[in-house]
């Protein structure tokens, strides 16, 4: 329970004398059952099966600490220089362990890294009330010109995984593998082409359209005059993304969507500006005159009733300005699918809508869904003993597993 806290500086929990799972001791079995056995309400409960088989995890549920401090530092840098000099012993961060620590941990003998599938993506987001981006096949060009392995593999070193699906692979359950891949396994020139292909199926016409070197490998003059159905010039448009200091992956991705959306014809500048600046603009008054296309991300829940969430109109701001569906995507199909979900009382009913609700998206596109991360915790063994450390979304996700931490 909380203590006292020294703004910037730290705050302190103490251990609750009447926590009502203390002393409850867990046990998993090889069946996939888990069990709980807590002295102060009775019999035991067994969930997902017959508690029959090996054992193959068991802890008891604390706490096991008379006290906690938590310190507040001003970035991961200081953060992980503290935990390298044995100041703290574990790091709370919600976007986990920066890839580029990893190094520096690594080479701390009493420093141990856990990485986790992550539950959340980063994605780019279409404000579909505005022309073009309120045309299908222009955001399916853009998705198709956006080289996802190119950045993660080749730029981002793999610290980041491609995602095509709005429910990340990490969420097995209720992730769908078959959705639309716009332009995965093409090459730049196939892409282009490809692209040039769908705007102009939609009715938009060059003055110049943009050439490939005859390998393939790229543009060799871009798209120029790029006009929509109703004849006027794409306008200029702007991206507005989280800057290299918040997040180098986001900003990276930016970088080359705006050179990828030139090559095309589109009219596209990345903004790298600060994350409370986007949150502002996706929130303001003149959200639906204003934006044009963003990027940020989410950290999401086991069950994906978000598909309802982001992407059904009744979430749109000029229905509720403190809803979720900035860019204003609408589509009754998709309204009436995805209300459907959150009255589903059957889970396999449950599945097949959510699995629909991903393809349409993946089709759709009011967003292009980029990438994720592993998340990497990192904690010092010989003074924390966790009671696992496999778990979707990381250690942190869990707030540290507070409860069940041995402090040695």
């Amino acid at each position: 329970m909380f203590n006292r806290w020294e703004p910037g500086a730290f705050y302190e929990n103490t251990a609750a004398t009447n926590y009502f799972r203390d002393g409850a001791t867990v046990v998993e079995y090889d069946d996939g059952s888990y069990q709980e056995v807590n002295a102060d309400f009775g019999p035991a409960v067994t969930y997902y099966g017959e508690a029959t088989g090996e054992k193959i995890l068991e802890y008891e549920v604390g706490p096991h600490a008379e006290a906690e401090i938590f310190s507040i530092y001003g970035n991961q840098d200081s953060a992980i220089l503290a935990l390298s000099n044995g100041d703290i012993d574990y790091v709370f961060n919600p976007l986990g362990l920066n890839k580029g620590f990893e190094e520096r941990v690594n080479a701390t003998p009493d420093l141990d890294v856990i990485s986790n599938a992550s539950n959340g993506v980063r994605y780019l987001g279409f404000n579909v009330r505005k022309a073009p981006l309120n045309i299908k096949e222009f955001r399916q060009a853009i998705a198709t010109v956006i080289d996802k392995e190119f950045v993660t593999k080749t730029i981002l070193q793999d610290a980041a995984i491609p995602v095509y699906a709005m429910v990340p692979t990490g969420n097995g359950f209720w992730h769908n593998s078959t959705v639309a891949q716009f332009g995965k396994g093409m090459t730049r020139g196939e892409r282009i082409e490809s692209a040039v292909a769908l705007l102009k199926g939609a009715g938009f016409t060059y003055e110049e359209e943009p050439t490939i070197s005859e390998d393939g490998n790229f543009v060799e003059t871009q798209g120029k005059g790029l006009r929509m159905p109703n004849g006027e010039l794409v306008p200029s448009m702007e991206l507005m993304a989280p800057s290299a200091g918040y997040d180098p992956m986001r900003s990276t991705f930016a970088i080359w969507i705006e050179r990828w959306s030139n090559d095309i014809g589109v009219p596209l500048r990345a903004n790298l500006t600060g994350f409370n600046v986007i949150v502002d603009a996706l929130f303001a008054e003149n959200v639906a005159e204003d934006l044009d296309l963003w990027m940020l991300g989410w950290g999401l829940s086991l069950f994906p009733d978000y598909l309802e969430n982001f992407f059904n109109s009744r979430h749109k701001y000029e229905n509720n300005p403190n809803e979720y569906n900035w860019g204003g995507y609408t589509n009754t199909e998709f309204d009436a699918l995805s209300t459907n979900l959150l009255s589903a009382t059957d889970i396999t009913a449950a599945k097949d809508i959510v699995d629909q609700l991903q393809a349409f998206l993946a089709d759709e596109l009011p967003y292009v869904t980029l990438f994720t991360t592993p998340i990497l915790d990192t904690y010092r063994p010989s003074r924390l003993e966790l009671p696992y450390t496999s778990s979707l979304g990381g250690i942190q996700n869990l707030n540290g597993l507070q409860q069940e931490t041995l402090i040695k």
